[in-house]
């Protein structure tokens, strides 16, 4: 199976290096795909290590920026030539999105593959037909065609491209570890989430702070990823007791399934079909 990686950075530049470290010396079946870095920082003043160019197989640099979603999307669409052409399936990650193993990439392609599926990623939000971008599973040979107006968007781009899909009969399937991506709105002053988002996915083996919001910085999220992975891996002083991290994070997914909400009395809503 070929497998591309496309990773979009601005200004997470400890997130990407850590997040392309995860990939090589973590990933077991798909530490040696194509891996694309596109970044478009390089304009307000960041840099890429060097150490960046030692992990990615292709770097591509932009000199100026669109905006913050409509740069996700200049990141996203000025990749589409470098993408070799025998891939199969393109996996999207945010830099500060890090898959700590590659099996829910080894077990949602094979689905993919057998059912004709072109999409897996989790519901993004639960009133409206959405699909995270953080990290999604893309099957190439069937996107390929509407690559470039599929990510044509500059908001919303999680309902822009649920829609899309719908409108073109090409089916998506969600990825149930990594969901639900936020809190109802019962429960907000009870975890205090910017955004109500959670971030840490104990069953997808997926943690996706933003560091800034974290105490300790990325050291934090260093002392989270070895706590679900039950390693030292990342070389950290900061200490986390894994214990109640992961009793927490293995019943809050039940604890939300079981929360009323309003999604259980409302119609879930389409964006932008009538523009597509």
């Amino acid at each position: 199976m070929s497998l591309t990686i496309l990773i979009r950075v601005y200004n997470r530049i400890d997130d990407l290096l850590a997040n392309l470290k995860i990939i090589r010396e973590l990933w077991k079946k798909f530490n040696n795909a194509f891996v694309i870095v596109a970044f478009n920082g390089k304009d307000d003043g960041y840099e890429l290590p060097e150490k960046v160019f030692k992990y990615a197989d292709k770097v591509i640099q932009f000199e100026n920026n669109s905006g913050h979603l409509k740069g996700n999307s200049q990141l996203i669409l000025e990749s589409y030539n470098y993408i070799p052409e025998d891939t199969e399936f393109l996996i999207l990650l945010e830099a500060d999105t890090w898959l700590l193993d590659d099996s829910l990439i080894s077990k949602y392609s094979t689905i993919m593959a057998v059912k004709d599926i072109a999409w897996c990623s989790s519901e993004w939000r639960n009133l409206t037909y959405s699909l995270g971008i953080d990290f999604a599973i893309l099957n190439f040979k069937l996107i390929r065609g509407f690559y470039r107006d599929l990510f044509n968007f500059d908001k919303n781009p999680e309902e822009w491209v649920a829609d899309f899909l719908i409108q073109k009969g090409l089916r998506f399937s969600y990825v149930k570890e990594l969901m639900p991506v936020h809190i109802p709105k019962i429960l907000s002053s009870f975890f205090r989430l910017k955004d109500r988002r959670l971030h840490i996915f104990l069953k997808g083996k997926m943690i996706t702070h933003h560091i800034e919001c974290l105490k300790n910085g990325i050291e934090d999220k260093f002392a989270i990823a070895n706590c679900i992975i039950n390693s030292q891996f990342f070389y950290t002083s900061f200490k986390k007791n894994c214990f109640i991290l992961k009793i927490f994070y293995f019943f809050l997914p039940y604890l939300l399934m079981v929360t009323p909400q309003s999604s259980w009395f409302k119609r879930k809503k389409h964006i932008f079909l009538r523009y597509i």
